[in-house]
């Protein structure tokens, strides 16, 4: 049951992402973040946007310091990031780790940033514990989000992305990076998120 309800959310994401008139035509956004953003083809889902992409594979949450921060003040940003740090992450390390999320994003004083939450993974023997912890992370994220500011808009794609405590195998190419219908996923709710 459980699996036929989620093939029928990712059908309908599917479907309304293809039918739906882009009311998105025109803007200007940077793509942050690590190799999942890097690989993020996202200029063929909103062709009409000027996209400038700075997803660079390995990147953790202090490399973004790298991002010269005048370049991102009061632009509209796309976030991915997190994924590279949960190796030296554990339980004790959840607050201290949302804090420092948090305080990057509101120091670089963007118009809008839409933030996506940490993905789970299936490329390790530590995957299940460490998509426990994923999902943590992720709702001490949220939670500070929604209570501390209003131009942060977070979308939780991680309920969508896991099956079995793993990565679901439909939505990925390798347990780390998604593939094409994973991405269409993230643009569809990227897409419901800028409205």
């Amino acid at each position: 049951m459980q699996k036929f309800i989620r093939i029928i959310i990712i059908l309908t994401i599917q479907f309304t992402f293809n039918s739906c008139n882009d009311d998105i035509s025109t803007g200007e956004y940077y793509l942050i973040g690590d190799s999942i953003t890097q690989l993020w083809d996202i200029k063929s889902y909103f062709p009409s946007l000027i996209i400038h992409n700075y997803g660079v594979s390995g990147y953790k949450l202090n490399d973004l310091n790298k991002i010269n921060s005048k370049i991102l003040k009061n632009k509209n940003i796309i976030a991915v990031i997190g994924t590279n740090d949960i190796g030296h992450l554990n339980e004790d390390s959840i607050q201290n780790y949302t804090n420092k999320y948090v305080k990057y994003f509101k120091s670089i004083e963007a118009k809008k940033i839409y933030l996506f939450s940490i993905l789970p993974n299936s490329y390790n023997s530590n995957s299940k514990s460490n998509n426990i912890l994923i999902k943590k992370i992720n709702k001490s994220i949220q939670n500070v989000i929604i209570n501390e500011t209003d131009n942060i808009y977070y979308i939780d794609v991680y309920p969508l992305f896991i099956k079995d405590g793993l990565a679901d195998k439909n939505l990925f190419i390798d347990g780390l990076h998604p593939n094409d219908m994973g991405y269409q996923i993230m643009s569809q709710l990227l897409k419901k998120a800028m409205k």
